[in-house]
């Protein structure tokens, strides 16, 4: 206890490498009680903020209303904002009802942290923003959206949806949006077929290697797909 008290003295420390430290040696404390000076900092400190909302994640539901509040307040600052957002991540349950409209966001920067904390929701009921967001013209907006796709969330109603977009992912123009499509794409079987046998062809050496992996989900066991594959690419970690 006097440890934390003396901590949360130096938070408010004039030198920034000091006042830092402190935040972080509180958060591994969990020290609820500095809930309400790094929700000050958080908003008032930008070059702390982010050490601010570390501490807040780390002390758990106590951060949790702290957080909300400073992700969703559309006149702080993107980078203060950012940084609660992905501090959030870290809280169990993740809450993501609350931070879906922001997927919508013109600045990309909320709006990709936002995909990503509601990716790792795994909410059913954000589906459908998921869905909305593989549109995004920001790469990793898209790359979060197709994770929030997953067929255990989809359910039987969405799952073409979730289908269609994930093949259109699987086209993206982004090496890294289609690695994430196709481990996705994986679960569905076979219709994500079409994807997977496209993807094993693919340019980029990690987008076929993925499809490898996940090939045995999606194709079957008729020899005419697989030999195709063996031969049309010789690299080892493929084959």
């Amino acid at each position: 206890r006097g440890y934390a008290e003396t901590l949360r003295r130096i938070a408010a420390d004039g030198d920034e490498r000091v006042a830092s430290a402190a935040l972080y040696s509180l958060g591994l404390l969990k020290d609820t009680a500095a809930v309400v000076i790094a929700g000050a900092v958080l908003r008032g400190t930008p070059e702390l903020s982010a050490q601010a909302a570390w501490l807040l994640g780390e002390v758990g539901d106590s951060g949790r209303i702290v957080l909300l509040s400073a992700a969703t307040d559309r006149l702080l600052a993107p980078d203060r904002r950012g940084a609660a957002l992905l501090a959030l991540a870290r809280l169990r349950p993740v809450p993501s009802a609350p931070l879906i409209p922001l997927l919508a966001e013109n600045d990309s920067a909320i709006a990709w942290r936002t995909a990503y904390v509601v990716a790792r929701a795994r909410s059913a009921s954000a589906v459908r923003p998921m869905l909305a967001a593989t549109a995004s013209p920001d790469l990793d907006v898209r790359d979060y959206a197709a994770r929030g796709l997953a067929r255990p969330l989809t359910g039987d109603s969405l799952a073409p949806q979730a289908l269609e977009a994930l093949h259109r992912l699987a086209r993206d123009t982004s090496p890294r949006v289609r690695v994430t499509a196709v481990r996705v794409l994986g679960a569905y079987g076979a219709g994500a077929a079409p994807s997977v046998r496209r993807a094993m062809r693919d340019p980029d050496p990690s987008v076929r290697v993925t499809a490898a992996a996940f090939a045995h989900l999606a194709l079957d066991s008729g020899m005419g797909a697989w030999q195709e594959a063996w031969r049309t690419d010789t690299t080892f970690v493929v084959r």
